[in-house]
């Protein structure tokens, strides 16, 4: 989805607490679960520059997954977010921050990818 802010990207990366419209994700693609995380790239289409944002506020609100949307994705766009998923479940389990859980969740990812 995308959201028009009509004072720019510098001016939300500076006070993120302005913002205060409820999100909702509908993700299109698997892969990233940018779906449930408080991050945000903004992109500035005539400088070409991305800014990535993290902060609580950005929280989806809802989050609504449809997995019908991922079926007329072109199969290499479908080929590499199944990639990118099953990479950030091994980037979690060979973490050096071990917690039980994470790995537990990072091998199920890599059964289900």
């Amino acid at each position: 989805m995308k959201l028009d802010h009509s004072g720019g990207a510098d001016q939300f990366e500076d006070d993120p607490e302005r913002y205060r419209e409820p999100i909702i994700a509908a993700p299109n693609t698997a892969g990233t679960g940018s779906e449930i995380s408080r991050g945000c790239v903004i992109s500035n289409a005539q400088t070409a520059e991305k800014k990535i944002i993290f902060h609580p506020k950005l929280l989806r609100t809802v989050t609504i997954c449809y997995p019908q949307l991922t079926t007329s994705m072109p199969p290499a766009i479908t080929a590499d977010t199944g990639m990118d998923a099953l990479a950030h479940c091994l980037e979690a389990y060979c973490s050096h921050a071990y917690h039980p859980m994470s790995c537990a969740i990072a091998l199920e990812g890599m059964r289900l990818v």
